[in-house]
């Protein structure tokens, strides 16, 4: 059983969800270290940052825990993390945001044989131009063992997996960014190298975020043609008719929206089943 207060104090920070950090000032004094090993408790990851300046405070985003009727604060208190969790996530706040330069030198770190993944909150804009992005990973996978795959092409600045928040597993794909642009065109030559048997889909990293989407038609350029058709239409049709068209582009517009969103319930829905299934596997 845990004893001290120091003990009790780390299985409440790792119940407990991770609340994103409310000042621009605290994102500034934070930095994200990902792949930590199941081991590391708050109290732990405070003490392997201090070496870089003064810790305010250190989190640990909790992992996936055994299947059971236990309260999840005893579970944790009894380590009873599930069969495929192969990692931890946490955060560290520094009382000064000076100490972060010194802190970021802790990326690709090892420690008790996991590569440390240290990240500042507040990012730069990625260079996409040194990152592949790999897919058809196995649920069950470690962050080294897809760095281990490409470690033969050049210096690796970190490796992400993109996992479940809730069980921690793998979604089956994940990003690796090097620190030269020349080690992704070796990289891509590694096109169907396996883990556990699986084909690995390797191409160079798209960005995501900020890429402009045609939007859906908006009610205005629904219910008003162009300026030529409108000349046609002029006499033909009455202001009750426009009003009806008008009326009827909204609701084209709402129904394009609304399958949208059905069709993404409906994939989370079944990769949740999915996970669970994987999750459960070795219980049956």
């Amino acid at each position: 059983m845990m004893d001290s207060n120091n003990d009790a104090m780390d299985i409440d920070e790792m119940a407990e969800p991770v609340k994103r950090f409310a000042t621009e000032d605290e994102r500034a004094r934070t930095i994200f270290v990902g792949n930590l090993p199941l081991s590391v408790t708050p109290r732990i990851l405070k003490y392997m940052f201090a070496e870089y300046g003064d810790v305010e405070s250190a989190r640990i985003s909790c992992p996936a825990l055994t299947p059971s009727k236990l309260p999840r604060k005893v579970a944790l208190q009894k380590r009873e993390f599930h069969s495929k969790a192969t990692n931890l996530n946490g955060y560290v706040k520094f009382k000064k945001a000076d100490s972060i330069a010194s802190a970021l030198a802790a990326n690709g770190k090892v420690y008790e044989e996991h590569t440390l993944r240290v990240d500042h909150m507040i990012q730069d804009v990625p260079d996409w131009k040194n990152a592949i992005f790999v897919g058809n990973l196995p649920f069950v996978v470690k962050d080294d063992e897809l760095r281990n795959v490409f470690k033969c092409c050049g210096e690796i600045e970190n490796v992400r997996i993109i996992r479940d928040k809730e069980y921690g597993i793998s979604k089956g794909f994940g990003y690796v960014n090097f620190k030269s642009p020349d080690s992704v065109e070796l990289a891509l030559r590694l096109e169907g190298s396996k883990i556990k048997d699986r084909e690995l889909r390797i191409k160079k990293a798209a960005k995501k975020f900020g890429v402009k989407k045609e939007p859906i038609a908006s009610v205005s350029s629904l219910a008003e043609p162009t300026k030529s058709k409108m000349k046609k239409a002029k006499d033909k049709k009455s202001k009750k008719e426009k009003e009806s068209l008008a009326f009827q582009g909204r609701t084209v517009a709402d129904k394009v929206i609304k399958k949208k969103k059905n069709k993404r319930k409906i994939f989370k829905s079944l990769q949740k089943k999915k996970i669970i299934e994987i999750l459960n596997k070795d219980n049956k």
